[in-house]
């Protein structure tokens, strides 16, 4: 597990560990999570809806080996199920809760171009059930020439202020307005990939991150 070291434990629950190991972090005795492997990833939940949120992380990127490097994304509930951490009364509320929800999906990544990116998926129409608003860095975040080397990675949302701003090393690096001013619902996150089904992975998903975060 990733110990929840908020001062409120209820924000949010321990993170569960599936296959990344941990390795020496940023600095001597300090550890961090290396991902190598297709499945590796972490899973975690954190309740409720929020009108502002800040994410942030210290990764170190050794490469982008597909579309997209996740950093951290919400799931929708069902999708849980894959790892058989969801009883079926606990599936239901969240699945209540997530109908209740114009926001569907948040998924902070790294594109293939070294581009950050904030996704949003909002209810759609009935032929695509999800729209996407994407909130993407016009230049590249960590290119190839950072590879290998520790940032600090941040994405502010945020309804008071309007607005999505991108921040690596503590530097703005892209403000954007928001498309449109919607709480975002967690619950459920991954960190560093996605779960994914069978046939998802015959078709070559891939939204694994490749290094190691502390």
């Amino acid at each position: 597990q990733v110990i929840n070291q908020a001062q409120t434990r209820a924000v949010g629950s321990a993170g569960s560990i599936i296959g990344a190991q941990w390795q020496p972090g940023r600095w001597p005795m300090k550890a961090a999570l290396a991902f190598k492997n297709e499945n590796d990833r972490v899973l975690a939940k954190v309740e409720g809806s929020y009108q502002t949120l800040t994410l942030m992380m210290w990764a170190r990127i050794d490469a982008i080996p597909g579309p997209r490097s996740t950093l951290l994304l919400t799931e929708k509930p069902k999708r849980w199920v894959l790892n058989g951490t969801l009883s079926p009364e606990v599936l239901e509320e969240a699945t209540t809760r997530r109908a209740n929800s114009a926001v569907q999906e948040t998924r902070w990544m790294i594109d293939q171009e070294a581009k950050a990116n904030l996704n949003i998926a909002l209810v759609g129409s009935k032929n695509n059930p999800l729209a996407w608003d994407q909130y993407m860095t016009e230049n590249p975040v960590v290119g190839p020439s950072e590879w290998g080397n520790w940032s600090a990675l941040a994405v502010t949302y945020d309804t008071v202020k309007n607005q999505v701003v991108h921040y690596v090393n503590g530097e703005l690096v892209d403000a954007q307005p928001l498309k449109k001013s919607l709480p975002i619902l967690l619950d459920y996150l991954e960190i560093g990939n996605l779960s994914t089904w069978e046939n998802e992975q015959e078709q070559g998903v891939n939204f694994r991150f490749y290094g190691a975060i502390d």
